[in-house]
């Protein structure tokens, strides 16, 4: 047989038996493990940096939005996923068809809604800023006591001197709220503006509509450590003042809102201040008739100090006081200064529950009637005797409430206030001297977003000439939080 007809007939021959090859190795049995470990190992790092892509694809047009310190800074996640359809397949948003089930949820484009930065907010498509809109709708019922008139606000100096056998009774919804706060960063720190309202301002008519006008509150904008508009003065601490349905209780907190420009800043950890400028609105009485002339703004600075266990503030005023009066056919002016100082505070006390604290402030000065409202009624600024001088009047302030927990859902809180005004020449005999107000209270929550409450105020009203009188309200509340 020829070479080549051998070397065909070979080829042709059957393989021999499985059984005849060479059985694998342990070692390469592990060879061949390690070579899958290493293939799943570069397969993971392919996955993680597309995910990384993804991700920074969807943060390309988020920008940060940064918080006050006394709203938390967390913001609820977005889901990993849309929810299922009905028939358990992925819903693909129909604007970008072209994504991918696993891009879904990861909110890459300013047309999907998506949480902002602070709490409870989210984020305006197309915008740096995050949006939050808030308030609550609330009923009162009022029972009061003493003639103190049901569908207004609690206030001693209110309380008539005679005929006070007299009760009340009335339904309020004016008490509710809306408001709309607007957050975002910049180069040049925090961006924000706050629009706050109430119902209380055109009185309505019980007897057809029952209608209330919007009455603003709080209108204010910040930039960085700067804040220009209308909110609470810096001469009150908000943070000290106890939870009470009479929203006026109790007396000695100084409670005025009004328009000023204020500065905050940092001198330590834990330690901080500000300086305001806010507007003057002098009230004068006597026996001559003055006009008030508010050349200059009322001067106010503040230091806080934080720890642990709670916070104390310390807050000063100067006011520029003048007064013009017609006498005779001539006119008299006159100027004083006026000044208050302010010390605010409140201590967590866990060692009786959790959340107990007690809450106090102690003030005084002269001719600081502005900034207390049971005295702006008076005109306590200042008083202005026949002969035009102008006098300031000396006033002396505290208050402090005791809140108690009896459980998550269930609180009272004990108050009590003062205001004593001092003697001048020319205050009238009707005109106050010591006004008082105590509160007790319970409040249930049985969600987050509800209030249910019930309060007793008790009223005191002592006269100059030494005359006192009293009256009481018994109040009920349903608050509903948006």
């Amino acid at each position: 047989m020829s070479t080549l007809a051998m070397a065909l007939f070979c080829v042709c021959l059957p393989a021999p038996p499985a059984a005849a090859q060479s059985e694998p190795t342990l070692s390469d049995l592990i060879a061949i493990i390690e070579q899958q470990e290493e293939l799943i190992r570069r397969q993971g790092e392919r996955i993680d940096h597309l995910e990384r892509r993804l991700d920074e694809r969807a943060l390309d047009d988020e920008v940060p939005i940064s918080t006050f310190a006394e709203y938390p800074n967390e913001a609820e996640a977005p889901p990993a996923r849309t929810p299922a359809s009905g028939n358990g397949a992925d819903t693909q948003p129909l604007d970008n068809p072209g994504r991918s089930n696993s891009e879904i949820g990861r909110f890459p484009d300013d047309t999907i809604v998506r949480p902002g930065s602070f709490d409870n907010s989210i984020r305006i498509p197309g915008s740096i800023l995050a949006l939050k809109i808030g308030g609550f709708a609330q009923v009162n019922l009022n029972r009061s006591f003493g003639d103190q008139a049901a569908d207004g606000l609690f206030l001693p100096s209110l309380i008539p001197l005679s005929d006070t056998d007299v009760s009340r009774t009335a339904f309020l919804a004016d008490g509710s709220r809306f408001n709309v706060d607007v957050r975002g960063d910049t180069e040049l720190g925090l961006f924000r503006t706050f629009i706050e309202a109430d119902f209380n301002g055109a009185e309505g008519n019980s007897l057809t509509t029952n209608s209330d006008g919007l009455r603003l509150l709080h209108a204010y904008g910040q930039l960085g450590n700067l804040y220009a508009g209308q909110y609470w003065s810096l001469f009150s601490d908000v943070e000290s003042f106890p939870e009470t349905l009479n929203p006026t209780s109790p007396s000695g907190k100084p409670l005025v809102r009004q328009v000023g420009v204020r500065y905050v800043g940092d001198l330590s950890a834990g330690l901080s201040y500000a300086i305001a400028m806010e507007n003057p609105a002098s009230r004068f009485s006597g026996p001559q008739s003055s006009e008030s002339l508010d050349n200059w703004p009322d001067l106010l600075a503040g230091v806080t100090l934080e720890r642990d266990w709670g916070r104390i503030r310390l807050v000063g005023l100067v006011r520029a006081l003048r007064a013009r009066t017609e006498i005779n056919g001539e006119t008299r002016s006159d100027s004083e200064i006026g000044w208050g100082l302010n010390m605010t505070g409140r201590i967590d006390l866990p060692f009786l529950e959790d959340q107990d604290n007690l809450v106090f402030g102690v003030g005084g000065g002269e001719s600081i009637g502005r900034y207390h409202l049971e005295l702006a009624f008076d005109g306590l600024d200042g008083t202005v005797s026949a002969d035009g001088t102008l006098q300031t009047v000396p006033t002396w302030t505290a208050h402090a409430g005791y809140q108690h927990w009896w459980s998550d859902t269930l609180r009272s809180t004990a108050t009590y206030g003062l205001i004593v005004v001092g003697r001048t020449q020319s205050l009238d005999d009707d005109d106050p001297r010591m006004l008082q107000i105590g509160t007790v209270n319970l409040v249930w929550s049985p969600v987050a977003m509800v209030d249910l409450g019930a309060e007793i105020v008790i009223g005191a009203r002592e006269t100059q000439s030494g005359e006192q009188t009293d009256a009481s309200r018994l109040q009920f509340l349903g608050r509903f939080r948006f």
